[in-house]
């Protein structure tokens, strides 16, 4: 994501048809990046599940939050 193979985590906030929406806490100062740029940032499927893959074997991991009555 943005030009980095850094793995990290990311919030979704939403999924719309052909993306997600999420908060990447990650920004790079040196760059001139700010919160700004991750903040509500929708990327399409295709790309996050691309970014999503982890090294040759392409794992996946997530953390699924919802409250006690979902």
């Amino acid at each position: 994501m943005l030009g980095f193979a850094v793995p990290h985590w990311v919030l979704c906030h939403a999924a719309v048809p052909g993306a997600v929406v999420i908060e990447d806490p990650w920004t790079n100062d040196t760059t001139g990046d700010t919160w700004v740029d991750a903040h509500l940032l929708p990327v399409p499927d295709s790309a996050f599940d691309e970014m999503s893959a982890m090294e040759k074997d392409r794992y996946r991991a997530a953390v699924n939050i919802r409250t006690p009555q979902e």
